[in-house]
């Protein structure tokens, strides 16, 4: 893993019509290895600044870099959790990882992708789950499948928004 430098970061929306800044002047040195969490308020830009990480927006002003080379947009060498389910509707639970697998590595045939895509949603209790669809599943199990599908892409940096925030406690400790 990389180390990150987040530097002067401000980021307003591109619908805003302020022009008020979601993120001022941030700052912040992540060394390699490092975890680090975090807390703020609800709208004080945690999620902002997880997508900016995470290549999904560009920030208004200052830069963001993973081993000093500037982040240009998204990167399978970076996996995020959202904290809405994100999963592909017309997949099933056991696809959708596999997918991710076969993103981050297009060498790996789809029965290796499929094998390992078990072996994931194994690792969060959902190997039983793996032939049913987003809809038939609950808010907790579809985020433990997200949850599965970025650990198989086996990045070096995982960014997680609220990732345990619908599941069960029993769930949240185990994983």
């Amino acid at each position: 893993m990389g180390a990150i430098d987040i530097e002067d970061v401000c980021y307003a929306y591109p619908e805003s019509e302020t022009g008020e800044f979601a993120l001022s002047d941030v700052s912040l040195a992540i060394a390699s290895g490092e975890f680090i969490c975090l807390i703020g308020h609800s709208g004080c830009g945690k999620s902002t600044l997880l997508s900016l990480l995470a290549g999904l927006s560009a920030p208004s002003r200052g830069f963001i870099a993973i081993d000093g080379a500037p982040i240009e947009g998204p990167s399978t060498s970076r996996a995020m959790v959202f904290q809405h389910y994100s999963l592909f509707p017309w997949m099933t639970a056991v696809n959708n990882v596999a997918f991710s697998i076969r993103r981050a590595d297009r060498s790996v045939s789809k029965s290796d992708s499929l094998k390992r895509a078990h072996a994931y949603l194994e690792k969060v209790g959902m190997d039983g789950e793996a032939g049913k669809y987003p809809y038939q599943l609950s808010g907790g199990m579809q985020q433990r499948v997200a949850i599965a599908r970025a650990l198989s892409m086996e990045s070096d940096i995982l960014l997680l928004d609220e990732p345990f925030g619908a599941l069960d406690a029993k769930n949240r400790a185990e994983l």
